[in-house]
């Protein structure tokens, strides 16, 4: 089994980081750090899509550096999505390197971390305008603010969240803490899963869900397990 290297770990072991920067050429530490902990090791641009932005958070440790080697006083935490490293990476190094959904959510879960501090936390982001327009005690469905529901804005991804859970596909934190523990993907993800099954499979005529491949016979109405159930209930009578 491949060991995880996660630095958000206060215990991950950073002497390897060490190790890498006194055999990087100058100016290569990030390249050659990011390469290391990617599946594709030779190519930086391919490599640079296999991270998703996981969290934030303030340097709490004498261990606030990003992997170039620069310190920093806001950590960012991105995930590979192939073999689950954690890197930590500065502001800058986000902004110079990384993909541009990457840095989507880097701005927009800072933004956030600056309203905790500085705001009056009365107020949660609007989906589509980015400010804090939303009140904190309107129902979490609610994504958008009025005046961009009002204006017919239209919103294709989810705002990612500070505290927020991370979805077991897209990884990013856009799960509110408030749901419920067995929701691990989001609407967004969900959704889309949804649209794929129903592409591939036809609609049980019982339960409705779409789990009677297309590959099946047409005469084929009823998925495996609806079709057990009403042979069952047959026996009974």
């Amino acid at each position: 089994m491949t060991t995880i290297f996660d630095m958000s770990d206060p215990g991950f072991d950073s002497d390897i980081i060490s190790e890498i920067w006194e055999e990087a050429s100058s100016g290569s530490k990030f390249k050659d750090v990011l390469l290391e902990f990617s599946e594709d090791k030779q190519d930086f641009v391919l490599a640079v899509k296999e991270w998703v932005h996981l969290k934030i958070g303030e340097k709490n440790d004498e261990n606030g550096y990003c992997i170039c080697s620069k310190k920093i006083t806001i950590e960012h935490y991105v995930k590979n999505k192939h073999n689950g490293n954690i890197l930590k990476i500065g502001s800058e190094c986000i902004d110079k390197f990384l993909t541009d959904d990457t840095k989507i959510d880097s701005k927009l879960l800072k933004a956030q971390l600056n309203y905790q501090k500085n705001g009056t936390g009365s107020h949660r982001m609007c989906s589509a305008c980015n400010r804090h327009a939303i009140g904190i005690d309107e129902p979490k469905f609610i994504t958008m603010c009025k005046t961009c529901f009002r204006s017919g804005a239209k919103v294709t991804t989810q705002v990612p969240l500070l505290n927020g859970r991370n979805c077991s596909i897209c990884i990013r934190p856009v799960i509110p803490n408030t749901e419920p523990e067995w929701k691990t993907e989001c609407s967004t993800c969900y959704k889309n899963k949804q649209e794929q099954t129903a592409l591939s499979n036809r609609q049980c005529s019982i339960c409705l869900q779409y789990k009677i491949s297309i590959t099946e016979p047409k005469w084929k109405n009823k998925c495996g397990k609806c079709y057990m159930s009403t042979k069952s209930n047959s026996y009974n009578y």
